[in-house]
């Protein structure tokens, strides 16, 4: 199991790291250090990471100005907050994966939609527990504004054709 001394030394050592996965068991004061010191981070994924707060990402975001691919999920405190703070601080992402994640609404997406342009993938399934905050208004903000997308995942959330009409331009 990887320690917090582990990932300290990567971030004090690994200076021009790009790419990290995390499967599980990391914490944020671990992330906040790793994004501290590894600025040139483009490629981030943290699978079924319970620990993890907004704190993490929005430590990313601020400080990893090049991220482009982010994959988050399975979290149960991740908010709002880490998109809107990845989409104005990190305008370049073209792959977003917050699958399973109770706490996104319609502002997150709104956000992305808004900064992040150059999309051309984004996931954001629910595993049909507990409520379900994105609606057909998220979507058609995505569809409105990012025209590179390729790939949208919406499993088990709950849209009506008002989404389907506004991504039917992209023809999948």
């Amino acid at each position: 199991r990887l320690t917090e001394r582990s990932v300290n030394i990567i971030a004090e050592k690994c200076l021009n790291l790009t790419k990290i996965q995390f499967y599980e068991y990391i914490t944020d004061k671990s992330l906040i250090f790793l994004a501290n010191n590894c600025r040139l981070i483009t490629h981030i994924t943290l699978s079924e990471c319970q620990n993890i707060t907004d704190d993490s990402l929005i430590a990313f975001a601020e400080n990893c100005h090049n991220l482009k691919y982010i994959i988050c999920n399975k979290s149960k405190t991740i908010t709002d907050d880490s998109l809107i703070a990845l989409s104005r601080n990190c305008r370049d992402i073209t792959y977003i994966d917050f699958s399973y994640i109770r706490n996104i609404t319609d502002r997150g997406l709104q956000a992305l939609a808004e900064n992040c342009t150059n999309l051309t993938t984004v996931m954001f399934n629910h595993n049909g527990v507990g409520d379900v905050n994105i609606t057909d208004i998220g979507v058609q903000a995505l569809a409105t504004k990012c025209h590179l997308l390729t790939k949208v995942e919406f499993i088990l959330i709950d849209l009506t054709d008002i989404s389907l009409i506004a991504l039917e331009i992209f023809s999948f």
